[in-house]
């Protein structure tokens, strides 16, 4: 495995483990037992990792609606298999959600880059709920304010669940994917 892609495999565990607050390129270079100068030849600064780590969240989350595009049976099972499919993704790169504030304070590119993937997330979700009226599975076309409202609420659940339960509910991966995820099947249920 290449040493770049070593060191962002292992910021992204000591992220997700210690929070970006803690750890820094010095703690990720003795993680991988190499010297923070090998580091720094790939990675000028731990902002750099940081943003290179959230291109990879943008990627496996274009690959994730890429293969939702080409998707010929839509059925109650492809739906779900899509929300958990999105939670997992978030999951993984749950630092980034965790710490969305102080990233976009921090990284300058890195909330015009958030705001630019909401808009394309908004128009791919636009798109694939015109797939799903298309396929019968949903009763009537939702209106596009009446969308545009729904699509705010997916985004607020999905991108600050892992907040929301880490305060509150306390919830493992697997039951918390679950439970918010069901939230996500519940805006839509009326027009099932």
């Amino acid at each position: 495995m290449q040493t770049k892609r070593r060191i962002l495999d292992s910021a992204l565990e000591l992220y997700n483990e210690f929070g970006i607050s803690t750890v820094t390129s010095r703690h990720i270079a003795k993680d991988l037992r190499i010297s923070a100068g090998n580091l720094h030849y790939h990675f000028k600064r731990t902002e750099d990792i940081i943003y290179e780590l959230y291109q990879d969240l943008v990627n496996e989350f274009d690959k994730r609606f890429l293969l939702w595009e080409n998707i010929t049976n839509i059925d109650n099972q492809s739906m779900s298999d899509f929300i958990r499919d999105s939670f997992e993704i978030v999951y993984k790169y749950r630092f980034i959600f965790l710490n969305v504030i102080e990233l976009s304070n921090r990284i300058n590119i890195f909330k015009s880059g958030y705001n630019e993937l909401r808009l394309k997330r908004e128009y791919q979700f636009k798109d694939i709920c015109n797939k799903l009226t298309d396929a019968g599975y949903f009763k009537i076309r939702i209106p596009e304010h009446t969308l545009s409202i729904m699509l705010s609420q997916i985004f607020i659940i999905s991108d600050f669940y892992l907040s929301y339960n880490q305060i509150g509910n306390g919830l493992e991966k697997d039951a918390a994917l679950a439970e918010y995820g069901s939230l996500i099947i519940a805006l839509f249920k009326p027009y099932l």
